[in-house]
């Protein structure tokens, strides 16, 4: 006579089956939260820019008429006599390869990141937006 012995556990492709679709879930939160991150990133870089670079472009074009220097981590922000300088905007880390700073005729600091910009404005209204 045969016992019948009561199945314990789990089978192994039972166990690899639940471990396939948890990694399948994991990437795409993975994948979904990358994308935030930039995002994290590029405000973080607005808010630089709207606070500690902002005010001063403003004040020199007030003060002197003129645009500020082109941008360079360290140089000073206004040619004439200002003692702030450019801080580190870490472009990199963000995703943005380039600062241009345009003339007091268009009055704009623009940072490219891949697909978007972040434009801001000392002439009009010394705020700074993604686009």
């Amino acid at each position: 006579m045969k016992k019948d012995k009561k199945r314990k556990g789990f089978t192994l492709v039972e166990l690899l089956l639940v471990i396939a679709i948890i990694a399948i879930l994991a990437g795409g939160i993975l994948v979904s939260i990358s994308g935030q991150r930039q995002k994290a990133k590029r405000a973080v870089l607005l808010k630089t820019l709207a606070g500690s670079v902002m005010p001063y472009a403003v004040e020199c074009y007030l003060r002197n008429g003129t645009a500020p220097n082109s941008y360079s981590v360290g140089s000073p922000i206004c040619s004439s006599g200002s003692q702030v300088n450019w801080p580190n905007l870490d472009l990199g880390n963000a995703g943005c390869s380039a600062v241009t700073v345009n003339p007091v005729a268009t009055g704009t600091i623009t940072v490219t990141c891949g697909t978007k910009t972040i434009t801001c404005n000392y002439i009009v209204d010394g705020n700074c937006v993604e686009n």
